[in-house]
């Protein structure tokens, strides 16, 4: 939240993530709605592990589309639909 707060713009790199559970997941969704309310940036930066993607689309969280305050279309689970991995 703190960078949500000092900057319109915030990006996540997730190249060195070796582990995601469901926590991890809602705790970044959580931060995209925040940041949309804001009027906010934030996103992923670089490739995407395959492990990230994979826990997306078992946990179900895998889009399309973002959800009805996702009016930016900057959805986090829509941007890992059809994703490069590193």
């Amino acid at each position: 939240m703190k960078a949500l707060l000092d900057a319109d713009a915030v990006s996540i790199a997730m190249e060195k993530v070796q582990d995601v559970d469901l926590s991890s997941l809602q705790l970044l969704c959580s931060a995209h709605r925040s940041a949309v309310r804001l009027h906010k940036q934030l996103a992923f930066s670089g490739d995407l592990p395959r492990i990230f993607s994979d826990a997306v689309e078992t946990a179900g969280f895998e889009r399309i589309t973002g959800c009805k305050l996702d009016s930016g279309n900057s959805c986090l689970w829509a941007a890992v639909t059809g994703v490069r991995h590193g």
